[in-house]
């Protein structure tokens, strides 16, 4: 009944041994993982810092566009073109980049500043 007993006794320990290694490798995999995220979450936070700064520059040039044209307007709302008395030359084609941020200041602005120097190189 001994050799019964320690037999069993032994194989319970290997067992253990072998789910203890199990976590082991486990505890080795999440670690790895938090580490990437980790990674991760520090490139994102850097990201987020470059956003942060364009969108503050993006702000102070859209200030200071806005004092010296003194426009007076929405700031997602292109401003209202001037018409200018056009003599009969052919007037280039100017073909407008698109619009997509209709929720976003940052998006607005990026595409007034976009078509202002359109507009200024081809002084229309």
């Amino acid at each position: 009944m001994r050799n019964a007993e320690g037999e069993w006794v032994r194989e319970e320990l290997r067992e253990n041994g072998r789910k203890m290694e199990e976590m082991r490798m486990m505890m080795k995999e999440i670690d790895r993982e938090m580490e990437e995220m980790k990674l991760m979450m520090e490139r994102m936070t850097e990201n987020k810092e470059k956003h942060n700064e364009r969108s503050k520059r993006r702000e102070r040039n859209y200030e200071e566009f806005s004092e010296s044209s003194h426009h007076n307007h929405d700031l997602c709302h292109p401003p209202p073109r001037q018409h200018r008395i056009r003599h009969h030359h052919k007037e280039p084609k100017l073909d407008l980049p698109p619009f997509f941020g209709k929720d976003s200041m940052d998006d607005c602005l990026d595409w007034e500043m976009k078509v202002e120097q359109l507009f200024e190189y081809h002084q229309v």
